[in-house]
């Protein structure tokens, strides 16, 4: 997400004490987060826009029983999860790949400039970033797409999926390792990494939380550009490279 939603600007807590601004803030700057992030599931544009819609609905009348303690932002994608799940029931009439963009479709998911991936330096190499991460499995997809488009501490992505916390990590070491074998050259040539504090989060070198604190400001301002991601997943990769593969569920 672009913006930090936690404590004091968590949007459902507002809602509960009679405030509709940290909502209404919430749908203008989030929408086009959550729009790819639909597109990146399979879907279609006016799809994307209608689970969008469907995501706000669901949210906001979600706010009278939300606890805070639950943390917005996991239970956003929770339910933008769900939601996306129930498409897929509605629609097995005509089945189609379950997550992910489907391959034959990436030019025109290109050309209307939801996917951050497609903001990676030169064509080329985001064509074939956005391929590789479209190949991953299912399972690994998701956390992908949480952990290292959104941003989201393991601990969260956990949370959003339904997982143990071990079980992620089991999953982004699998993908990053899925993605050094398709992108290795390129992955070298990546310039930067991530921060020290993404490091430290989504490897879990300080325990299994976000380093900081869900709360603390080194959270605001998650940024989605494309190459940002590229140098996080370099920066990632050789941080799990380094640590002993996982032995749980990588699916």
């Amino acid at each position: 997400m672009k913006a930090d939603w936690s404590a004091d600007r968590d949007p459902l807590a507002a809602l509960q004490a009679g405030r509709s601004d940290l909502f209404a803030e919430f749908v203008l700057v989030e929408t086009p987060a959550l729009l790819g992030f639909f597109r990146r599931l399979g879907a279609g544009m006016e799809e994307a826009e209608d689970l969008t819609q469907e995501l706000f609905v669901r949210l906001y009348r979600l706010a009278s029983q939300y606890k805070a303690s639950e943390r917005f932002e996991p239970l956003c994608f929770r339910v933008a999860r769900n939601a996306w799940i129930d498409a897929e029931r509605r629609r097995s009439a005509r089945p189609r790949a379950a997550l992910g963009p489907e391959m034959d479709n990436l030019d025109e998911r290109e050309s209307d400039g939801q996917s951050p991936l497609r903001a990676a330096a030169g064509s080329e190499t985001s064509a074939r970033l956005e391929r590789a991460v479209a190949s991953l499995p299912e399972g690994q997809r998701l956390v992908f797409e949480l952990g290292l488009v959104q941003e989201l501490a393991y601990p969260d992505v956990a949370a959003a999926l339904g997982i143990p916390v071990g079980t992620v990590k089991s999953r982004m070491f699998h993908a990053l390792r899925r993605l050094r074998v398709l992108l290795g050259d390129t992955l070298d040539g990546a310039d930067g990494g991530p921060s020290e504090r993404q490091t430290e989060r989504q490897t879990g070198a300080q325990h299994d939380g976000p380093a900081g604190g869900a709360g603390s400001a080194s959270n605001a301002g998650h940024t989605t550009d494309g190459g940002s991601i590229f140098a996080r997943v370099h920066g990632l990769d050789s941080a799990h490279r380094n640590a002993a593969p996982h032995s749980e569920d990588h699916r």
